[in-house]
């Protein structure tokens, strides 16, 4: 995907006047192009691929996206400044310092950046591999794409949340399998002081790296919870319970009065 077309296509949805877009220009950010794609071989390793283009609509947005703070161990891919006037400008590392500066960004500029990071899972006992977000506090998102290919003996268990997309899986030629996520015009949501945290109502997908034959935990964690909250019920029952002196001062209490 390149970050020119993504960011040309979200203009001309502007200038057409699409309802679907009109209400995401009052944000400072808005992410033009969300892409990841991870891939597991049958070993546990295997990569993480990011790629994402980021519009700053007034000057708060380009002051947001100013700096940028890659992960410790990925290998640059993409690293520039997509301006409004058509040019391209790379940005500046000061020596010692681990951020990246996007110098001279201004409303209308774009920020695009990908890279890859190594994977590595132990294959008998796999683990987390991430999350998936489907809404963002105040930045919203027109174009999110995450592929999941896994190699067997592993295999992905997906556990979504708060009405998630689901994923359309697909095996491939050689035997891996991938699971696909994809949505359009995802909506910002205000962050507002003492408002809970995303988990709490974000739509999410926890991504999960299991061995293949490993039964589907999602329905035994809720069985488990379910038991945990009767015990729970019981216990507190039992810790509350009146003893013999508040049934005693409740049965010298006058009755209702007719």
């Amino acid at each position: 995907d390149d970050g020119a077309q993504a960011v040309a296509a979200f203009r001309r949805r502007v200038a057409a006047g699409d309802p679907a877009v009109a209400s995401q220009t009052r944000y400072a950010v808005v992410t033009v192009l969300d892409r990841t794609v991870t891939s597991v071989e049958a070993d546990g390793t295997g990569y993480a691929l990011t790629h994402v283009v980021r519009l700053a609509l007034d000057e708060a947005g380009a002051d947001q996206l100013g700096e940028l703070r890659p992960p410790p161990r990925a290998r640059l891919l993409a690293l520039r400044t997509l301006g409004a006037d058509g040019r391209v400008r790379w940005p500046e590392r000061i020596q010692g310092k681990p951020d990246l500066s996007f110098t001279g960004l201004k409303p209308g500029d774009a920020v695009e950046y990908a890279w890859i990071e190594p994977v590595s899972h132990r294959p008998e006992e796999a683990g987390y591999v991430g999350v998936l977000a489907f809404a963002g506090w105040e930045v919203p998102t027109l174009d999110k794409r995450a592929d999941v290919i896994v190699a067997p003996p592993l295999t992905l268990q997906p556990r979504p949340w708060h009405g998630a997309p689901s994923a359309q899986v697909t095996t491939l030629p050689d035997g891996r399998v991938r699971w696909r996520w994809q949505a359009r015009d995802l909506p910002a949501i205000p962050h507002e002081p003492g408002a809970p945290g995303a988990r709490a109502f974000f739509p999410l997908v926890d991504l999960v790296l299991v061995p293949q034959g490993t039964p589907d935990s999602v329905a035994g964690d809720a069985a488990a919870w379910r038991a945990v909250a009767r015990w729970y019920g019981a216990r507190l029952a039992w810790l509350t319970a009146p003893g013999p002196e508040a049934r005693a001062v409740v049965a010298g209490l006058p009755g209702d009065t007719p």
